[in-house]
């Protein structure tokens, strides 16, 4: 896991590294600009809602691209099936959920874990 510096341009540096992990494992296109939108949703999430520090890991894991962001807090991100039409948030997981394969949250020893795999 790396460490999540706390301030707008390390979430900028970890979509980065995704396209830095896309082209190393030879992926173009769509999945790419999916793994990027994931990856900043999670990472805004944990800095808006999880209890620092906050770590994360990009990386390929057989034929999907594997996101994994943990923070202190075991307090789960709240589920919505739809998105009020005027507010300005709320939408992070439901695209999470459309652009992933499968995502879901672990309990770790000291907070949890929040994945998603493209």
């Amino acid at each position: 896991m790396r460490t999540l510096l706390l301030n707008a341009q390390d979430v900028g540096a970890a979509r980065a590294e995704a396209a830095r992990v896309c082209i190393a494992s030879g992926v173009t296109g769509s999945r790419t600009d999916s793994l990027s939108v994931v990856v900043s949703e999670l990472l805004g999430n944990a800095l808006l809602h999880g209890v620092r520090p906050i770590h994360y890991d990009i990386r390929a894991d057989g034929t999907d691209l594997l996101v994994e962001v943990d923070d202190d807090s075991d307090t789960p991100p709240g589920r919505r099936t739809q998105a009020e039409q005027l507010a300005e948030s709320g939408r992070g997981l439901l695209l999470v959920d459309k652009l992933a394969r499968r995502w879901g949250i672990l309990a770790t020893p000291t907070g949890k874990r929040v994945w998603a795999r493209v």
